[in-house]
């Protein structure tokens, strides 16, 4: 009967001895594949923060332009502005130079009508010294 158990005893050693051989290298395996996968996270944490570094860099790129673009409109507004002042202005000048053209004409004509005049009165006194 000792026997028995013995051996029994010794079979159910056997048995959980490999068992535990089994469960040594399950565990193991296990351990390497959490450390392959570890590395992969950290790989994947590295990229990720290489990826928001650029996304970062973008935002501020993108910030800077929209600056940019709204400095460019101002820019644009102000010189249509100015454009339009320069405009109203040229047309006060073109009507104020029509003006000028009208007086002149009219002072030319004054001008030939007192010549006119002018010639008619130095006639009348050379034909009145004549008589003389």
């Amino acid at each position: 009967q000792v026997t028995k158990e013995r051996k029994a005893y010794g079979e159910m050693m056997k048995r959980v001895g490999t068992e535990n051989e089994d469960l040594q290298s399950q565990l193991r395996t296990r351990r390497e594949q959490a450390a392959a996968l570890e590395e992969k996270l950290r790989g994947l944490v590295e990229e990720g923060a290489a990826i928001r570094v650029e996304l970062e860099a973008r935002r501020q790129e993108h910030v800077a332009m929209d600056g940019r673009e709204r400095q460019l409109a101002a820019q644009l507004r102000t010189a249509l502005q100015q454009q339009h002042l320069d405009q109203g202005r040229i047309e006060e000048l073109l009507a104020a130079s029509e003006e000028l053209s009208e007086e002149k004409s009219r002072i030319e004509q004054r001008n030939s009508e007192v010549h006119r005049q002018l010639a008619l009165k130095v006639a009348e006194i050379e034909v009145t010294s004549d008589m003389l």
